[in-house]
């Protein structure tokens, strides 16, 4: 059961969301009690349902007094007191306005760089949570038509972007140790 299911509050294309947003703290509550009735085995999470992201504070998660390590720190003790494992995360590049135009595929290079990095956050915070697994949502990354991007450089980005992943992950000699891309090619686009 992941976090993204157990928070959304009900919001879809056709209407505002129908329900309070949870806190990552809340929802990871919700997820415990499921596992304390051997209801779930593990869960997953986008790194943007567990802390906010503040592309100031791109290294937040490393700064002990920070609300993002401070909110980490209470997940991993609840999680670890449930026995409930995180088995995968991936990096939430789809709900920022600054990515609408794709993530590690964007025209311009510094977004690619700011999803780049972002990427990187979401390894370490996998890494701290023991996640096994980092997933790559394709979401925003991509193209409507030929026209709306420079297609015939996308797919680079997109290996440089995934290159750059592997190769963090493997720098940083934590828990996640398989990378899987998640295709879902009409959501959002299409």
């Amino acid at each position: 059961m992941p976090f993204w299911c157990v928070g959304n509050p009900v919001g879809d294309p056709f209407g505002p969301a129908v329900m309070d947003r949870l806190s990552s703290l809340e929802v990871c509550d919700i997820i415990c009690r499921a596992r304390s009735e051997h209801l779930v085995d593990y869960t997953a999470a986008h790194d943007d349902d567990l802390v906010a992201w503040d592309s100031k504070r791109l290294e937040d998660d490393l700064d002990p007094a920070s609300p993002a390590s401070t909110t980490l720190q209470a997940l991993k003790e609840k999680l670890e007191a449930a026995e409930l494992p995180v088995i995968m995360v991936t990096c939430g590049l789809h709900g920022n306005p600054v990515f609408r135009n794709g993530g590690l595929t964007n025209p311009n290079p510094e977004i690619r760089l700011l999803a780049a990095r972002k990427v990187m956050r979401t390894i370490r915070i996998g890494n701290f949570l023991g996640a096994e697994y980092l997933t790559y949502w394709v979401a925003r990354d991509g193209f409507e038509t030929q026209f709306a991007v420079p297609w015939e450089r996308t797919y680079g980005y997109l290996v440089q972007g995934l290159d750059l992943a592997e190769r963090y992950a493997h720098e940083q000699a934590g828990s996640i140790r398989h990378g899987t891309i998640e295709p879902k090619p009409n959501e959002p686009r299409g």
